[in-house]
């Protein structure tokens, strides 16, 4: 950081050690700032390749998300229309045992009827 320097007698007499002096402080500050600068370029490119990393991640997890999307509509689609099936199933079933019914019905009723008229 810069900061002011007091001058002494001795700078005031001798200004070539002074204009040294300043010179030196010159070069210091101007290393520790391109060596800040340097470390900055460093951190921005670090945290570009992460941020690259992250997006790449969130590209991949979002089509992930998406097949399993397309993969759920399509297992409930295949879940409605089974539902479907075994509701008409369930009714055909029900016809199929009211038919049965009437036939063993009819079935009893005749031979009711046959053994009226063998006696």
């Amino acid at each position: 950081m810069p900061y002011l320097q007091v001058l002494s007698f001795f700078d005031v007499v001798y200004p070539h050690n002074l204009i040294f002096s300043l010179k030196e402080s010159r070069q210091r500050l101007e290393t520790e700032i391109a060596e800040e600068l340097e470390a900055h370029k460093r951190m921005a490119s670090d945290l570009r390749v992460r941020l690259e990393a992250a997006q790449r991640e969130l590209d991949e997890k979002s089509g992930q998300l998406l097949e399993l999307r397309d993969e759920l509509a399509e297992l409930r689609n295949i879940r409605f229309k089974r539902e479907t099936e075994l509701t008409q199933m369930q009714a055909q079933l029900s016809q199929k045992q009211s038919e049965l019914t009437a036939v063993q019905l009819e079935k009893q009723m005749v031979k009711s009827l046959n053994m009226l008229l063998l006696k």
